[in-house]
């Protein structure tokens, strides 16, 4: 008889161990729900004048505690500069944890404009279509790895991946590069 219980309790003792150790681990559901969430929203950064650096615009966003990003919805970015303004335009896009760096998805529209002061002809405003994009706006950089297709009044190019310092005016084209520009 104690032989007999011994086994059945060595027994119970080796299933209750299989069972601890097959089980998958549990998803914590509040932790990937959205802490808040806001409708029609604006948020802008002024620089130390008071003048807007970048505004950002969006239908919704939701904020998720668990990796302190947030997802917005139809996000417009507009980054002001001394003569000229980026707009960028997706169906989706996130706000990291740092709050410098933005990530567009989906298709990306982006377009600079020249702001034409009183006897200035200015810049041919320039449109940019791609997808996925990174922006940085404390270094004012945007980078995708993306076919882009970018665009003036007179000239067309396109390529595969995209560096731009917008400070520097500086539009870097990766690869396969291919150009069209028209003689008015």
């Amino acid at each position: 008889m104690p032989l007999l219980l011994f086994a059945v309790l060595s027994r119970n003792w080796v299933e209750e161990e299989a069972d601890a150790g097959s089980q998958e681990p549990t998803i914590d559901m509040a932790a990937s729900q959205a802490d808040y969430y806001l409708e029609g929203f604006e948020t802008r950064k002024l620089d130390a004048g008071g003048q807007p650096e970048y505004v950002v615009t969006g239908d919704a966003l939701s904020h998720y505690p668990e990796d302190d990003r947030s997802v917005i919805v139809k996000p417009r970015l507009v980054m002001y500069r001394e003569d000229h303004t980026w707009t960028m335009d997706s169906p989706e896009g996130v706000l990291t944890p740092d709050p410098e760096t933005f990530r567009f998805s989906g298709d990306v529209s982006m377009v600079r404009e020249t702001l034409v002061k009183p006897g200035d002809n200015g810049q041919d405003a320039i449109w940019l279509e791609t997808r996925d994009v990174w922006v940085r706006t404390e270094e004012n950089r945007v980078h995708t790895d993306q076919p882009v297709t970018v665009t003036s009044e007179r000239w067309k190019l396109r390529s595969i991946g995209l560096e731009s310092d917008i400070d520097a005016g500086i539009l870097t084209l990766l690869s396969n590069v291919t150009a069209r520009y028209e003689v008015n």
